[in-house]
C-alpha cells in the first residue's frame, strides 16, 4: 500500500509569457491571485494484493480539490489613434478583457473523487511461455465531474457567462493480454 498528501498553494501574476494578461493597465491590480493549476489539497492511496487463487487485485483512490478559474467580460471597446489626417480618423477596435469580481482565479471548480481497479492474472504455459490476463476499471463509481478547465489553454475562465470547461465522461474498461516466450 502506498498513500499521499500534498497540499500547495500558487499564486502569481502569470503562468504564461503569452498570457494576454498585462495588456489593459487599467485592470493591472486585479491580476495577481491564484494560478490556474493551483490544487490545494490532493489526497492518493495505491494498494494491491495478491489472492490464494493467484489473482492480482489492485486499486486507487484520488481525492482533489478544485482547480481556480476567473469570471471574465469580453467586449470592444473603440479607441483613436492620433493624429486625425483629412478624412481618416485613425479609429480602430480593440478587445477588453475585464474581471467581474475584480480578482483573477477568485472561483474554484468543485471537488472530485477517482476510484480505479486493476485485476491480473498469469498463467504459466508449458515450453516456458507466460500468459498474462488483465482487466482495468477506470472511473469505478462513473463519476461525472464538470471542472471550469481547459486542458488545452492550461487555464479556467468564464466569459460572458459561458464557461470554458471539460467534463470527464463515465466509466472505462480496458483488456488485455501478454504473452511472454
Amino acid at each position: 500500500m502506498e498513500a499521499s498528501y500534498t497540499w500547495s498553494k500558487a499564486t502569481g501574476d502569470a503562468e504564461d509569457f503569452n498570457l494576454a494578461l498585462g495588456d489593459d493597465r487599467s485592470t493591472l491590480q486585479d491580476e495577481k491571485g491564484f494560478l490556474s493549476f493551483d490544487r490545494r489539497h490532493s489526497v492518493k492511496l495505491n494498494a494491491t494484493c495478491l489472492t490464494p487463487w493467484g489473482f492480482r487485485l489492485g486499486g486507487t483512490a484520488q481525492w482533489e480539490s478544485g482547480l481556480p478559474y476567473s469570471l471574465l467580460f469580453r467586449r470592444t471597446s473603440d479607441s483613436n489613434a492620433l493624429p486625425v489626417y483629412q478624412g481618416f480618423s485613425g479609429t480602430f477596435t480593440s478587445q477588453r478583457i475585464l474581471y467581474e469580481t475584480h480578482r483573477r482565479n477568485d472561483q474554484r471548480s468543485p471537488s472530485a473523487w477517482n476510484f480505479d481497479a486493476k485485476l491480473v492474472k498469469e498463467i504459466n504455459l508449458p515450453k516456458g511461455m507466460n500468459l498474462q490476463l488483465t482487466g482495468e476499471i477506470f472511473n469505478l463509481l462513473n463519476q461525472d465531474t464538470y471542472s471550469v478547465y481547459n486542458n488545452f489553454t492550461k487555464s479556467g475562465q468564464q466569459i460572458n457567462g459561458n464557461n470554458d470547461a471539460t467534463r470527464r465522461f463515465g466509466r472505462q474498461y480496458q483488456i488485455g493480454m501478454r504473452l511472454a516466450f
